[in-house]
């Protein structure tokens, strides 16, 4: 139950972020993929975040996921999960 109220508030917290992102049209859109929040981000740029807290209670590790903009839209995720947070 708790884990599940700690997606809601982490998904409010990003349409919230992504609700205040103004300004010129970027080509990926910012978006929640129900465990991070992905800014808008231009073709090319990469886009990276630290490992979701929510997980904090199963990865060893504090690491970082990342995501490219490309002509196609965002990539996906990497490097894995499991590798960047050591997910256990």
């Amino acid at each position: 139950c708790r884990f599940h109220l700690e997606i809601q508030e982490e998904e409010t917290k990003c349409t919230e972020l992504l609700r205040t992102q103004t300004g010129k049209y970027k080509a990926c859109t910012g978006v929640w993929d129900n465990i991070t929040c992905w800014r808008p981000a231009d073709i090319g740029e990469t886009v990276t975040v630290p490992c979701p807290k929510v997980f904090s209670n199963f990865y060893s590790k504090p690491g970082n996921i990342s995501k490219n903009c490309t002509s196609h839209g965002w990539s996906e995720m990497f490097p894995d999960f499991v590798d960047a947070c050591g997910y256990s």
